[in-house]
């Protein structure tokens, strides 16, 4: 098995004309489903248009015909200039890289809170308990909750560097938890990891890929194809992968393959192996014994990450946990569950913790139930498209109750591990 370890940075990978052609089929697709969701009477009307532009198209002269084919031409032109600058400022850093920190003894938990939609400010046990700060950055939260523009993006990350007062992370002696509420703010991940300027090995808990190329700016189910990309990150896993998204056959075109094949990303499903298409070819082990109904133990633990134990001890670690991994006994939020235990969570951490020799940088959280406030048409496009209305008819005590036990146990584990490898 082989163990992949960057050792220079060459820039980020930049799209190819194969996967502009693939990202246009799932556009297309996305948006067909789209106008389907919202009900016969759009579809109709639709239709209606589409005819009415095709007869007044006929009565168009060639020349001006021509001077349309060119004028939208440019513009796709402009949008594939557009995003490849953006992918290219997203998978790069300002200023130098940081030599790796050398002092992680007498690690403790910092707790902060990145208040995007209240759903921390509600869990008060966990707060008084961790001493959390909260940043209130909520003005920022509609605008990009599940997904938004680069524009919007570059303004939830200049609100950060105000609020926390500084633009970089992992310079002192703690570890740093940060909790952002609900799971359609997954690609915040992204901004926080940004702010990291040494060298680690990532980590990602989600049910979903989370690494879908997006061309219109970041999602919650695209940014971790960004992650992958930075000068800072060495070795990347994800754990608990347990839906269809990661065979399905467009979105397969718009995974980050070059990660993926070269051993830079590794994934662990929950129980079943990735087989599909290119999966064939990459070793996906699953972290439950195949064909068991037994949960992960620890022992099982330490044989699927013993290959990479050389490469975790060699840079911090750093995690990024979205809830959604875990079934909903553990946590309600806004999107569909895995499988995983919380038991089965600490497990992995723990594990991955005495592999990097206890030098784990930061995690943060997400998966915490907020109800949806969105600005915008896209916004509420997304929200009617993808969010189940009966999952998300949740009753707030109820759900605030259950994550925010989860997060204090959580936290617990971290804790535990930490003083263990003091």
């Amino acid at each position: 098995m082989t163990v992949f370890v960057r050792t220079s940075y060459d820039g980020p990978v930049y799209p190819t004309m194969k996967d502009y052609a693939a990202m246009v089929t799932a556009t297309i697709r996305v948006m067909c489903e789209t106008v389907l969701a919202m009900g016969m009477v759009y579809v109709v009307s639709f239709a209606g248009v589409v005819v009415v532009g095709c007869i007044g198209m006929s009565q168009i002269p060639w020349s001006i015909l021509r001077v349309l084919v060119l004028l939208v031409g440019g513009l796709a032109v402009l949008l594939m200039a557009y995003w490849r600058y953006n992918f290219a400022r997203l998978s790069k850093l300002p200023g130098k890289l940081e030599p790796v920190s050398k002092s992680f003894e007498e690690r403790n938990i910092r707790m902060r809170v990145l208040n995007l939609d209240g759903a921390m400010l509600r869990q008060s046990s966990l707060l008084e308990k961790y001493r959390a700060k909260v940043y209130d950055v909520s003005e920022v939260g509609p605008h990009v909750r599940m997904g938004c523009g680069y524009e919007h993006y570059k303004w939830l990350e200049s609100r950060m560097t105000k609020s926390f007062g500084c633009e970089i992370d992992g310079k002192d002696r703690e570890c740093l938890v940060t909790f952002y509420g609900s799971n359609d703010f997954h690609h915040v991940a992204l901004a926080l990891i940004r702010r990291i300027r040494q060298p680690v090995n990532m980590v990602l808990f989600d049910t979903h890929p989370d690494w879908l190329v997006n061309p219109f700016g970041q999602h919650c189910g695209s940014w971790y194809n960004l992650v992958m990309d930075l000068p800072t990150v060495q070795q990347g896993f994800h754990f608990g992968a347990c839906s269809g998204e990661f065979e399905d056959e467009v979105l397969m075109h718009v995974s980050p393959w070059n990660h993926i094949e070269s051993g830079k990303l590794r994934v662990f499903p929950t129980s079943n192996m990735l087989q599909a298409g290119r999966w064939q070819n990459v070793e996906t082990p699953t972290l439950r014994p195949p064909g068991c109904t037994r949960n992960l133990t620890i022992e099982r633990a330490r044989v699927l990450l013993k290959p990479y134990r050389e490469v975790l001890a060699s840079f911090p670690l750093y995690i990024t946990l979205d809830k959604d991994c875990m079934g909903r006994w553990y946590c309600l939020q806004n999107w569909n569950s895995g499988d995983l235990t919380l038991t089965e969570v600490c497990i992995i951490i723990e594990v991955l913790v005495e592999y990097a020799e206890g030098r784990l940088l930061g995690i943060d959280v997400t998966g915490d139930w907020s109800g949806v406030d969105v600005r915008g048409w896209m916004r509420e496009i997304l929200h009617e498209q993808q969010h189940d209305e009966e999952q998300n008819k949740i009753d707030c005590k109820i759900a605030d109750a259950v994550n925010e036990r989860t997060n204090l146990l959580l936290l617990e584990t971290l804790e535990r591990v930490l003083k263990r490898k003091q």
